[in-house]
């Protein structure tokens, strides 16, 4: 027994070390149950730690709700009971982080395309400003802006066709994560302290 308690001790010792991490969920008060996000629209949230964020490694977002691709709605000018078509554009959002006063932080996610009808979602997105690896020292105070907006559609109408862009996504429920911690060991190990331990 006390030979199998040696090796998982020296098992643990040469494995890679223990990494600090935390994660922060902060969710957003929408002020509805169905948030219904348009090209142009910019609902603003504002979020707050109460903490300052010195060492984020990571930002998402998750959002839940539905989405549908059929959403340029279109008929002819002044023959609207005539009928009406549409035509299927991408669904997403525009999502961008911001602090300080600093547009920091926009990323554009496209969803899936979906089947007929609307789709339900619960999508975690990355907020990854373009950027492999993003600098996040801009939230080291803790508080910001979460700003979601809508994506364009591309079909462009001719006369006598009038279409409306209508909403790229629906959200019930959103909240910012954000993850502490760069991959940092909590404790270095190496022989030198194995052999002081068990000596």
């Amino acid at each position: 027994m006390k030979i199998l308690a040696a090796l998982v001790i020296v098992a643990s010792a040469l494995g890679p070390p223990c990494v600090a991490t935390e994660i922060i969920t902060l969710p957003l008060e929408l002020g509805t149950s169905e948030l219904y996000i348009r090209p142009g629209d910019d609902y603003q949230y504002a979020f707050d730690a109460e903490r300052e964020l010195l060492d984020v490694s990571d930002v998402r977002l998750r959002v839940v709700g539905t989405y549908t691709n059929s959403r340029s709605f279109c008929w002819n000018f002044g023959n609207f009971g005539g009928g009406t078509w549409s035509y299927r554009e991408d669904a997403g959002l525009l999502i961008e982080l911001q602090a300080a006063e600093t547009e920091a932080c926009l990323t554009r996610h496209v969803f899936d395309p979906a089947g007929s009808g609307l789709t339900a979602y619960d999508f975690v997105l990355d907020l990854h400003c373009g950027d492999e690896n993003p600098d996040w020292s801009f939230l080291s105070h803790g508080s910001g802006t979460i700003h979601l907006d809508g994506l364009a559609c591309d079909h462009l109408p001719e006369y006598p066709e009038v279409c409306i862009c209508e909403h790229s996504a629906m959200v019930s429920a959103a909240e910012l994560i954000i993850e502490l911690g760069t991959g940092v060991a909590v404790e270095a190990w190496h022989w030198g302290v194995l052999k002081d331990r068990y000596r």
